[in-house]
């Protein structure tokens, strides 16, 4: 028996043809219209943002626009300016390989390619059944795959970062995530405006607070900061992915830099959670361990080098001590590490007794000492400390170092006044520039190079002066190229201070000043009594003082006591007639020699001094 279906008609047939695509062309179809409208008045739909966001937050509400638009145009147009090339490219390669009408398929591949991820399998399908069609061999469809697999290869993982760079600033997961949302909510329109939407997204996650999670979810940025990341690996006992971290920090910043970014804000971290009781004192104590071993041994590999730059050097001593528990002397061991690069540095245990510090500072007597605390409980234990100590030795320069990057330096100066500590720093950074010029090491060959390291120094001097352009030396601002006269006289004769002092005949105030602390600085006058060339009349040679501690002329100094000055230089400012106008001098806060050569050079750089005065001020006597 034989069963005779009915011809269906054209209507039928067509009816079973669109149905199926009747969805999603309506939802183009209806999204195409949106976006046209949204094109259409974004003007009036940019002000309805501006108002809804409110008056108060334009600013950021503004930002965000420009910052959106800027990121989707580029975007936008590096995107048709790579497709334009990469379907160029396919016509000549398709042209060449055999493949009939190469400039249908260059023109559909550089359209289709707006398209994610499907765009560019789509418009490599019609070249490769082509292929197929045409050639009696695989040949054909061999090189055409394969001219498609090497364009995309290139184009997607060089071309593309390289131009869209930070542009979008979507991750690659943000992206395909983007991709496959949108394509569900909107179909094939939703693919292609899927990066675009998300631009925006990420863009409004950056400005607006309590969206920030779009950003992170979304954004280019890394998820957790390297100290986070560090932190985070300490926790989770992986010594070796933190040890990377450290190590592939220190190939682009030094040593102080690396510490203060990752290690010490992870050692505030465990601290915190220490003191909160998130962890355990016996974890935590586990973490501070962990995060010595590790810096010990990443400061091992990185320090050989600067080991061997010490070699022909005899290196001042400094002594860290740390403010309390262990967390504190890990800090402080950190410290050690800094400062060992250009000195002989050591670090104390924190179960060390006030007794035991102050009698093992008494035997080594450093030239410096450093205490050193880690936030949040360690300032007022810092304080003490420091109040000890310097009670014990009132002339060694003592530096109290919070190790904060939130720390509020003017307020830890006011907690910690100068009476306690010389000077406050809140990073190793900060504590290397201040005691590098006090611990700088001193050169152990000395006769052979005196006389070229001395023609050098006194070129450099000579060369300082002779820019002394000033209209009136007394009245220009400190920003002068005096500055630049004290620190190459400081230079040139290893000292960590130099000044130059001038008189209006009833107050002695520091026209320039190198290597001066901070605290002393706080002032641009000083009066008589508080200058140490005050003290005493400078005969026309000049005047050294090996250790001034020696002189009782200076027992009860305050500014003396307060520097920790062991050594003093100086020659007159002497106008020609025999008036003094003040002093140049270079300071050391340890005892030490000087030669008359370099007396005599001292004693050059004044008389050069009073010349350039006297040849721009015009009438002495008015300054003197």
């Amino acid at each position: 028996m034989k069963i005779d279906q009915p011809d269906e008609s054209i209507a039928t047939m067509a009816g079973h043809t669109l149905t199926p695509l009747l969805h999603p062309l309506t939802t183009i179809f209806v999204v195409l219209i949106f976006l046209v409208f949204m094109l259409l008045a974004r003007d009036d739909l940019r002000d309805r943002g501006l108002r809804i966001a409110g008056k108060g937050r334009m600013h950021v509400t503004t930002k965000a626009i420009e910052d959106a638009s800027r990121r989707v145009s580029r975007y936008l147009r590096m995107q048709l300016i790579v497709n334009l090339c990469y379907g160029a490219v396919v016509g000549l390669l398709l042209w060449a390989i055999g493949v009939p009408n190469p400039l249908l398929w260059a023109v559909l591949t550089c359209l289709l390619r707006f398209v994610p991820y499907i765009g560019i399998l789509l418009a490599a399908a019609g070249p490769l059944l082509l292929s197929i069609a045409v050639s009696p061999h695989w040949s054909l469809l061999i090189w055409t795959a394969f001219m498609y697999i090497v364009l995309e290869l290139v184009a997607a993982n060089f071309v593309e970062p390289m131009l869209y760079g930070a542009s979008t600033g979507i991750s690659p997961i943000g992206v395909l995530i983007a991709a496959i949302f949108w394509t569900l909510l909107w179909g094939l329109p939703g693919l292609l405006l899927s990066t675009p939407l998300t631009v925006c997204l990420v863009v409004i996650g950056r400005q607006v607070s309590h969206l920030q999670y779009l950003d992170l979810l979304f954004g280019d940025n890394e998820a957790l900061a390297p100290p986070d990341r560090f932190y985070q690996r300490m926790l989770a006992s992986n010594a070796r992915d933190a040890t990377t971290l450290l190590e592939e920090t220190l190939k682009t910043k030094s040593v102080e830099q690396a510490y203060d970014g990752i290690v010490v804000p992870a050692i505030t971290l465990i601290e915190e959670a220490r003191h909160s009781e998130e962890m355990t004192g016996a974890h935590a104590e586990e973490l501070l361990q962990n995060v010595e071993e590790i810096t010990e041994d990443v400061f091992g590999k990185c320090n050989e080098t600067a080991a061997v730059q010490l070699e022909s050097k005899l290196p001042r001593q400094v002594v860290c001590v740390p403010a309390r528990d262990f967390a504190d002397e890990v800090a402080c061991q950190l410290a050690a590490q800094v400062l060992s690069q250009v000195s002989f540095a050591t670090a104390l245990s924190a179960d060390t007794s006030t007794a035991e510090v102050l009698q093992s500072l008494e035997s080594s007597r450093p030239d410096a000492i450093c205490v050193v605390g880690i936030p949040p409980h360690a300032i007022r234990h810092l304080r003490m400390r420091c109040h000890q100590i310097r009670a014990k030795f009132p002339t060694i320069p003592l530096v109290a170092c919070i190790l904060s990057e939130q720390c509020d330096l003017s307020k830890l100066k006011v907690r910690i006044p100068s009476e306690d500590a010389q000077h406050v720093v809140c990073s190793l950074q900060l504590m290397k520039d201040y005691l590098l010029p006090l611990l700088g090491p001193v050169s152990i060959d000395a006769p052979a190079d005196s006389a070229v390291s001395q023609e050098e120094s006194a070129k450099e001097l000579a060369d300082s002066l002779q820019h002394m352009q000033l209209p009136d030396v007394f009245d220009e601002p400190k920003e002068t190229v005096f500055n630049h006269l004290t620190m190459t006289l400081a230079r040139a004769f290893d000292a960590p201070i130099a000044l130059i002092t001038v008189t209006n005949g009833q107050r002695r105030f520091w026209e320039s000043r190198c290597g001066l602390p901070d605290d002393l600085q706080s002032t641009d006058e000083n009066e008589c009594d508080r200058s140490i060339c005050s003290r005493i009349v400078l005969p026309d040679s000049g005047l050294v003082i090996g250790d001034i501690a020696t002189d009782k002329r200076f027992e009860r100094d305050r500014f003396l006591k307060e520097s920790g000055i062991r050594f003093y230089a100086g020659a007159p400012l002497k106008s020609p007639e025999g008036k003094t106008m003040g002093s140049i001098c270079v300071l050391d806060t340890r005892p030490r020699e000087l030669g008359e050569e370099r007396k005599d050079l001292l004693v050059s750089v004044a008389n050069a001094v009073v010349q350039a005065i006297e040849l721009h001020s015009g009438e002495t006597s008015e300054v003197s």
